[in-house]
């Protein structure tokens, strides 16, 4: 195929495929690559030298040389910048095209479809899909990583066992040393390289992954039938599935070390002792069954936490989406109780997981000492030959290098376990049958929209049943089970014809199929039989107004070419210049999410505007004039839809009799079926049903006598003597102190007077227009307030300082099992003192053999005890910090006021407790583990070594100031690039969940495409730092294992310059020691960084939960039998009440003053914007008043708990919401009544 002119061909390497990658005016092409010209970026890596192409922001990696790109020192500019100014942003190189989502969810839609046709959607498997994405890259990675295997043995099994038995014999010259040390230095320096390389190409494998996928699920949820999720839970699987298959393909390769570094070792030991080799063999047999046991127990209760999990998050999401109505309510409560429910339910679970996790990690950890200690007593006992240092020490280290394999396993197995089963849960939506296109041309060229005989039905669920039956299919169409989706019929047998520019109404009863006729329009539904035709392009406004968290313009314009004149029409027919007008930007003011900033009629008006400005052919109007007042509802009717839309074809869903008289026919629904078509006065005199409908839409309430015209302000003698009537008496009421005020002399009105969130910039932010906040991000280190609140929640400091005395113990053990087998060594057959082995005592004549050998067992007993019960108290501690941590910043972010949740992205909070929470639940207490155990074990290590080679200290003393220059250069870079990957994620969430519930409004105006371009420049942003974050700690862990490989060298030539004057055992003894250094050294600096990288997570919680202010608040010590009393008759007095949303915005209320007396029936009326909705906010104090005061019975509200007075008081919203439930939940969430 030829590409055209503007078209950049790209070579996508990762398997045998490459790219046409277009501009986003032509069409995605993906074409099938041959031979090796597809991995020619890869190839250039290869040469020595290349020059810088393409712009500065360019990733660097793209143009990196062989050096650079093994040790990454193509990092090295950025983490310089970070240390010597930090990291900003704009500071971050740009997503290279190879990784990019849009390239990457071509080649994984193309193997999805593919896989797909070959077995059918319900039976293609994404693991599949998965592995032939990632073959190549996986095959070469293996490679390496097998290379790396190959040399770490060679090292320490050839080149160590020869140079020990130099230093054991007496008579070979130093250069034989010298020979062996140079061996094993450079196989080690092959080693670090060859296993850098594996985690340059893993790196990039991961990241492509994980966009590919992305972008493959985030496209299903545009072109499904209905996605059978929540919304928390689809972002469960965006913000946890998505990471669990990160950390799979990122460490795949990993999971072929543990078995072929056990098999080797079996082979080399039975090399090294013979039949005693199957000693070991059967405890690593027994131990790999009781890690299987338990991985498969992982598995099970992984299953149930993440089914849990997504309980959580999507009772979370309802409960921020709908948190206006829930404060109006009174509900908190009720939602917080359930909410932290599922959050007990699932740190039981987590616990129940972690534990098995525990044992298998303790398992790992000893096995090699068991292993080692078992086959040298079974050696020992049997008395078949002596045990020299140079064996002993081989066999430790061996044992030592199979134990990376062995204790790396279940680490690897849980993150493969975790990637499947994530995989699983995003192949079942994957596999939901996507949308039939059932919309054809219309017959006639003069008719705009046709239906003959169509019979159309909403789809319930979609679910990827692979073994569901398929013939149910009811005639009469109440249910329809078609395709595998279950279906509820709800129009029938459409049989009518909309010419082209006529004006309908359309009208019914509720439920009669009013919005379910325009949605067939749109091909939303499913077509069960006949046929649907539509002529020219839609414009949709739906019933409940769809708002982009954005400015009014960006709403109107909605991705469309800039029309000054059509957007200033829209904008007058809608009757939006007044609105706009009165905002602080005009309409480059921001909206917030679902328009929370505007109230109803503004949010309906809006979503005409952008129909208007959309200018199509077809305008399907779903009750638009019901939010709005009655003149306001004249003016659009007459300017946009008679005067501006009179060229167009309109099908406006509307009970107002002077729209439908105006209308060129009328369509009369009942039960999904068309009852008659017509103009409306013939309707309405023709039928009698019609004229009903119409005479109950416009009937007036009678008006009810007045008890009394006057406004009471007092109540009336006769009732003053009345219990039921009587105001409480709150002069003795005392608040309580808050945030430990101590002071007595606090009235009641003193309450807490505190911004949501403490932000100097605020008022500079709202005076531009912009309503969202950027997210704050942490600079510098992390704070000692981060750890000090982590600690707290884990059980305070004497807790956690036992838990780290108890690591203390575990690596004294440890290293005592070592010490004392060294020391056996050297006591030979009891003849000669510690420091003077000589090769010919045998140890086995030593007749304390017993003695050392009991003791050398004992030591694997304590050692098992101590890590077994370490796990166990670790474990505990961990999850109660997570768990306390989530219910403080949960208690937080429910009592935070109303502003809060206007300003905060709904994806920002979502982010805190999915991914923030998931990180805290299992990735910190991964990293604390592995930090502490292998830190108390480098200081143990280094203490024997320098005990043995004091002159050691010298070139160590050099090396670890080494270290510690590269850790401060380095640890700024990882910290701030994930701090940017934190925030970055937030507009993602945002994204998804905007999509999600605006999707109806996307596919009308066919803007999937446009959202699809944000979604994967949201991915690219996000992938950068996530992908420079990764690389960053590959740039320290290379450079730290190279200068390991130095502490090596010099502790050979140590060992080999000191043999006569140490003695073999202990010189064998601190070779192996430094050795194991070489690589624990690194690993302890890696994963310190790690950890307080990790930390990040608990920064971002634990800043909000001290920098988040609760609403205004009393508490108060309160008479129950006066609250129970209150209010007694509802007088409400306002006076002088003023008000205004946040600081920096204008008055919403002025200088307010009425009273309404008891049982007074009143109607507030004005124009949108009024007042009118603000004048109920201050009413239930979602806002607080700027001056002024509200009575109610005579009592000031503001004197009020918020909880009592918003449960003595209801509403009734201006949007309808239901929440997940029952009827039955939704009318008594208390469960108050027994029966309703």
């Amino acid at each position: 195929m030829e590409s055209s002119g503007n078209e950049n061909r790209i070579n996508v390497n990762d398997e045998d495929e490459n790219i046409i990658y277009k501009s986003t005016t032509t069409s995605n092409e993906y074409i099938k690559g041959k031979g090796a010209k597809k991995y020619k970026h890869e190839f250039q890596h290869l040469l020595p030298f290349r020059s810088k192409k393409g712009d500065e922001k360019d990733m660097p990696v793209d143009n990196a040389s062989c050096l650079s790109f093994v040790y990454f020192s193509w990092m090295t500019p950025i983490v310089w910048q970070s240390f010597r100014k930090g990291l900003k942003q704009s500071d971050v190189y740009n997503c290279s095209q190879l990784d990019s989502c849009r390239i990457n969810n071509l080649r994984m839609a193309n193997i999805w479809e593919n896989e797909c046709h070959k077995k059918g959607l319900h039976n293609a498997s994404l693991q599949t899909v998965v592995y032939r994405f990632i073959k190549t890259r996986l095959i070469m990675s293996s490679l390496f990583y097998l290379i790396c295997l190959l040399l770490g043995y060679l090292s320490s099994t050839l080149f160590l066992k020869k140079l020990l038995d130099h230093i054991e014999a007496d008579s070979e010259p130093m250069s034989q040393g010298v020979k062996w040390t140079m061996a094993l230095f450079l196989s080690e320096l092959g080693r670090a390289s060859c296993f850098a390389i594996m985690y340059a190409i893993c790196i990039r494998t991961a990241i492509r992954t994980s966009s590919g996928l992305n972008a493959l699920l985030y496209n299903k949820l545009l072109t499904s039938r209905s996605v059978n999720k929540t919304i928390g839970e689809t972002v469960n699987l965006f913000a946890v599935d998505m990471n669990k298959v990160f950390h799979m393909v990122y460490i795949l390769p990993l999971v072929l070390g543990g078995p072929i570094v056990t098999v080797v070792t079996v082979l080399y030991t039975w090399w090294l002792l013979g039949v005693f080799a199957l000693v070991g063999v059967f405890i690593f047999v027994l131990i790999f069954g009781l890690q299987f046991l338990t991985a498969k127990g992982q598995n099970f209760y992984r299953k149930k936490v993440v089914v849990m999990s997504d309980k959580r998050i999507s009772l979370m999401t309802e409960l921020l989406t709908y948190i206006k109505l829930i404060k109006l309510y009174g509900w908190e409560t009720t939602f917080s109780d359930s909410i932290i429910e599922f959050r007990k339910k699932e740190k039981l679970l987590l616990e129940k997981c972690q534990y098995l996790q525990c044992i298998s990690t303790s398992l790992s950890l000893t096995t090699p000492l068991v292993i080692t200690v078992a086959t040298i007593l079974a050696y020992t006992l049997a008395k078949q030959g002596d045990l020299t240092a140079a064996t002993a020490f081989t066999l430790v280290m061996v044992n030592y290098v199979a134990a990376h394999g062995i204790r790396s396993l279940p680490i690897y197995l849980r993150d493969i376990v975790n990637g499947r089963i994530a995989l699983k849960r995003i192949e079942r939506v994957l596999q939901f049958d996507d949308k039939e296109n059932y919309i054809r041309l219309t017959v006639n060229p003069t008719s705009s929209v046709e239906f003959k005989g169509a019979t159309l039905a909403w789809d319930a669920y979609s679910p990827p049943a692979k073994h569901q039956s398929l013939n149910m299919e009811s005639a009469n169409g109440s249910i329809v089970q078609r395709s595998s989706t279950l279906t509820s019929t709800c129009l029938f047998d459409l049989e009518f014809e909309i010419p082209t520019a006529k004006h309908i109404g359309i009208i019914g009863s509720v439920g009669s199929g009013k919005t379910a006729l325009l949605h067939s329009i749109l091909g939303q539904m499913r077509l069960i039989s006949g046929k649907v035709g539509v002529r020219g392009s839609l414009a949709y406004v739906s019933q409940e107004p769809w708002i982009l968290n954005a400015t009014v313009k960006e709403n109107i314009t909605f991705g469309n070419t800039f029309d000054s004149k059509r957007y200033y029409e829209a904008i007058n027919n809608c009757a939006l210049t007044h609105d706009i007008s009165s905002l602080i930007a005009e309409d480059e003011t921001e909206i917030g999410e679902r328009g929370v900033t505007l109230s109803g009629g503004q949010k309906q008006r809006i979503s005409l505007a952008r129909a208007y400005f959309a200018n199509k052919d077809i305008y399907l109007l779903d009750d638009p004039l019901a939010s709005v007042d009655r003149n306001v509802g004249q003016h659009i009717f007459n300017q946009c839809i008679k005067h501006g839309l009179k060229d167009k074809t309109v099908l406006l869903v509307t009970h107002n009799i002077e729209c439908l008289e105006k209308m060129d026919f009328v369509i009369f629904l009942r039960e999904g079926r068309v009852v008659k078509t017509g103009v409306h006065d013939h309707l309405y005199n023709s039928d009698e049903d019609y004229k009903q409908l119409i005479d109950s839409s416009t009937m007036q309430f009678n008006e009810e006598p007045d008890v009394n015209n006057t406004v009471v302000t007092d109540q009336s003698p006769e009732d003053r003597d009345d219990p039921r009537f009587s105001s409480p008496d709150w002069s003795d009421v005392k608040p309580l102190a808050l945030d430990g005020d101590n002071s007595s002399e606090a009235s009641v009105s003193e309450i807490v007077d505190l911004e949501f969130r403490e932000n100097p910039d605020s008022t500079d932010t709202l005076m531009t227009g912009r309503l969202i906040l950027a997210e704050k991000m942490g600079t510098g280190n992390i704070s000692w307030d981060t750890y000090k609140a982590y600690i707290t929640a884990g059980g305070g400091y004497f807790i956690v300082s036992f838990v780290i005395g108890w690591l203390a113990f575990q690596a004294i053990s440890s290293s005592f099992a070592n010490w004392w087998l060294g020391y056996w060594i050297s006591q030979g057959s009891g003849n000669t003192t510690a420091n003077q082995t000589m090769g010919h005592d045998i140890i086995i004549n030593n007749p304390d053999l017993k003695f050392y050998q009991t003791i050398y067992g004992l030591s694997v007993v304590i050692i098992l005890c101590v890590t077994l019960t370490l796990g166990y108290m670790f474990t505990k501690v961990t999850l109660s910090a997570s768990s306390l941590l989530h219910d403080q910043v949960f208690e937080k972010v429910l009592k935070s006021p109303m502003a809060f949740f206007d300003t905060e992205p709904t994806g920002r909070i979502l982010n805190i407790f999915t991914r923030d929470m998931d990180e805290i639940d299992t990735q910190v207490p991964q990293a604390l583990d592995g930090f502490f155990q292998r830190l108390m074990i480098v200081v143990c290590n280094i203490f024997i070594i320098i005990l043995v080679f004091p002159w050691f200290l010298l070139p160590f003393s050099a090396l670890v100031l080494l270290f510690w220059l590269i850790h401060v250069m380095f640890r700024g870079a990882i910290r701030d690039l994930k701090r940017m990957e934190n925030i970055l994620r937030s507009p993602i969430y945002s994204h998804i969940t905007a999509t999600i519930e605006g999707i109806s409004i996307i596919k009308a105006f066919n803007k999937q495409k446009q959202f699809i371009h944000k979604f994967n420049q949201l991915i690219d942003s996000q992938s950068a730092p996530n992908f420079l974050y990764y690389c960053s700690m590959r740039w320290l862990s290379t450079r730290m294992d190279i200068l390991c490989v130095f502490v090596s060298l010099f502790a050979a030539l140590f060992a080999i310059s000191s043999k006569e004057s140490v003695g073999a055992a202990f010189a064998g003894l601190a070779l192996v020691l430094s050795m194991q250094l070489s690589g624990l050294l690194q690993f302890v600096i890696r994963l310190g960084v790690d950890a307080e990288t990790r930390f990040t997570s608990v920064e971002r919680i634990s800043m909000n939960i001290q920098t988040l202010k609760p609403e205004k608040d009393v508490i108060t010590q309160i008479n129950t039998s006066l609250v129970d009393n209150w209010p007694t008759r509802g007088r409400i007095s306002f006076r002088d009440v003023t008000m205004r949303y946040r600081p920096g915005l204008k008055l919403a209320l002025k200088d307010i003053t009425f009273d309404i007396s008891p049982q007074e029936k009143i109607g507030i009326v004005g124009r949108t914007g009024a007042g009118k909705s603000s004048i109920a906010s201050v009413l239930f104090r979602l806002v607080e008043l700027t001056s002024g005061s509200i009575h109610i019975d005579g009592v000031d509200i503001s004197e009020v708990p918020l909880n009592e007075l918003r449960s003595r008081i209801s509403i009734i919203p201006q949007d309808p919401i239901l929440f997940r439930g029952s009827i039955r939940k939704n009318l008594d969430p208390f469960n108050e009544f027994k029966t309703l």
